[in-house]
């Protein structure tokens, strides 16, 4: 699998956007969103696009405008924001199929290492509430809940509709690479099929020993 970045390719955008609205509730996030950061693809051996994500590192962060304004008046780590800007992560997608040899978790390597390089003190980003996954994924970050609750699909400068139920977190990027750390070790080793051990993928089962 090989990732790319393809802002310079309205084509893949596009195919990225479409793809990744099946994932998202069938929310299109806006191409000139998209543009306002980076926009990475992950391709299998064939070259079918099978993921990708994108990064935003300049205002308006489409998370930050859909709190309530309560939240971005008082929030500490709001003002903290007006002064040094986040990197929000958003348009996170993996095809299923391909996360049985761990092609996921290379994304996921992939989107942390990005972040770092970003020098940004703290990622910021929004997901579908409904989702169990989805909070016990970020919940390794040990993230801020900005807001949990009702998504106001009113409320983006681009009036795209949000997630009818929406959480929203920010978390300092230094907790990334532990939380990395357990994800790796959940996804390559686990115990299954009442006490056989296995990797994932194609990897032949072991038998554990008596």
């Amino acid at each position: 699998m090989k990732i790319e970045r393809i802002n310079s390719n309205p084509a893949m955008i596009e195919e990225y956007r479409n793809r990744g609205a099946s994932y998202w509730g069938g929310i299109l996030l806006p191409t000139k969103y998209l543009h306002q950061g980076d926009v990475y693809a992950a391709f299998d051996d064939t070259g079918a696009m099978v993921g990708g994500y994108a990064v935003v590192m300049a205002s308006p962060f489409r998370t930050i405008e859909l709190l309530p304004d309560v939240t971005k008046r008082d929030h500490p780590l709001l003002q903290l924001f007006k002064v040094e800007q986040p990197i929000e992560v958003t348009g996170v997608w993996f095809n299923p199929s391909s996360r049985s040899k761990l092609e996921s978790l290379r994304l996921w390597y992939h989107l942390i290492r990005t972040i770092l390089r970003s020098n940004r003190s703290h990622i910021i980003f929004g997901f579908n509430g409904s989702s169990a996954g989805l909070r016990k994924l970020y919940d390794s970050l040990s993230p801020v809940v900005l807001f949990d609750g009702a998504g106001n699909k009113g409320a983006t400068s681009d009036g795209v509709a949000t997630h009818s139920s929406l959480v929203v977190c920010a978390a300092p990027t230094s907790r990334l690479i532990p939380a990395l750390s357990r994800q790796f070790v959940s996804r390559v080793f686990s115990l299954k099929d009442r006490g056989v051990y296995r990797l994932h993928g194609n990897a032949p089962r072991v038998n554990r020993p008596a």
